[in-house]
């Protein structure tokens, strides 16, 4: 249910520039379908699963794009981007025991450089949902200590560049990072990685001669930015009992506008994790105090937005955790919606270091 949750997330989020273009005669929506093929390395960060990787990552990609043409001054900020939705197929490594994964996305490319458009240097962010074919099961699959359940969180980082052949034809090429992971709502969950080139061809449908608009920009009056944030979510402890516990969070950011598209910000986080008392027990201290599961720390973040979507990176320190095992710091990337003026729903992804805490679904004040 809860991915079914972050699938429509990302569906309405994707879905912007699309529906707008069904509304307006003056902009008909061009699509252009691009299809990749992927091949790369599996990155094996923990020894668990590092005797497991005996071939590289290979995959196919699927992406249904939308241009966009200054519809408004977002478009104009991040240099007319191309938005849309993927599938990708991914052997990564080991199909007997980590089989295939399948994933759905959502993915925002804007240009870096663009020479009238022959030639054109994008970064790309995808993010959404996958399914993994052979998950960790004690019975039929016990080698697979990477991830534990079928159902996972797809993100790729890139960089792509694209050539254009003729009127409607572009050749593509790509290199970027993938991650596969629960969020550490299964166990296990090491997740899976993968660095991978790639190279494409797309092919336009519609029309080729819409304008792109030059619309002015705002005057950026409003600079200070607060919200205050409460998420919850559950999780497991690292071992095969598969025991859920409840985690939550509270969280204050105070945000500063450097540019229309870019905040930086400080922020202070409040957790509550039930499995710190299990992890404290492991180590052998009797946890009887319901306070030791309350974690406190500050972070600094800088967030990215797009609209009315936000995608925050966090990096914090705890200033006050009983459990000091793993590392005092974390990070988070975060996904943030505006619905109005005031409110606001997150999503985001809480980590140790490279290692997943758990998935915080949030809603928020915002002001």
């Amino acid at each position: 249910m809860r991915f079914l949750k972050l699938f429509i997330t990302i569906l309405l989020i994707g879905s912007q520039h699309f529906v707008f273009a069904q509304d307006t005669k003056k902009h008909r929506s061009e699509i252009v379908i691009e299809t990749r093929v992927h091949y790369g390395v599996v990155l094996p960060f923990y020894d668990a699963i590092k005797y497991l990787v005996y071939d590289n990552a290979y995959g196919f990609e699927l992406l249904a794009v939308f241009p966009t043409y200054g519809r408004d001054y977002w478009d104009k900020l991040f240099r007319y981007p191309r938005t849309g939705f993927g599938y990708s197929a991914w052997n990564l490594g080991n199909r007997e025991v980590f089989g295939r994964a399948h994933a759905l996305y959502g993915f925002f490319n804007p240009k870096l450089i663009s020479l009238k458009e022959k030639f054109t240097l994008n970064y790309l962010i995808s993010f959404g949902i996958s399914y993994l074919t052979k998950p960790f099961d004690i019975e039929r699959n016990y080698l697979n200590r990477a991830i534990g359940s079928h159902a996972n969180v797809y993100f790729r980082i890139g960089i792509d560049s694209r050539i254009r052949l003729f009127s409607r034809y572009e050749v593509v090429a790509e290199a970027g990072f993938s991650h596969f992971s629960n969020g550490k709502y299964k166990s296990p969950n090491y997740g899976l990685n993968a660095l991978t080139a790639s190279l494409g061809i797309n092919y336009h449908f519609g029309d080729l001669k819409q304008p792109v608009l030059d619309p002015d920009l705002p005057l950026l009056t409003k600079r200070i930015h607060q919200s205050v944030i409460y998420s919850a979510g559950t999780k497991v402890y690292d071992n095969i009992l598969g025991i859920r516990y409840f985690v939550s969070s509270l969280t204050y950011d105070f945000d500063w506008s450097w540019k229309h598209k870019r905040l930086l910000g400080l922020g202070a986080d409040l957790f509550y994790d039930e499995s710190i008392s299990e992890a404290l027990a492991v180590d052998g201290i009797k946890n009887t105090n319901k306070l030791n599961r309350f974690r406190f720390g500050i972070h600094g973040s800088h967030t990215l937005q797009y609209r009315k979507l936000m995608l925050s990176l966090q990096l914090g320190y705890y200033l006050y955790s009983k459990y000091t095992d793993l590392t005092l710091v974390y990070s988070r990337i975060a996904l943030k919606y505006l619905l109005n003026d005031h409110y606001v729903v997150n999503l985001a992804l809480k980590s140790h270091l490279a290692k997943a805490d758990f998935i915080e679904w949030g809603i928020g004040y915002h002001w």
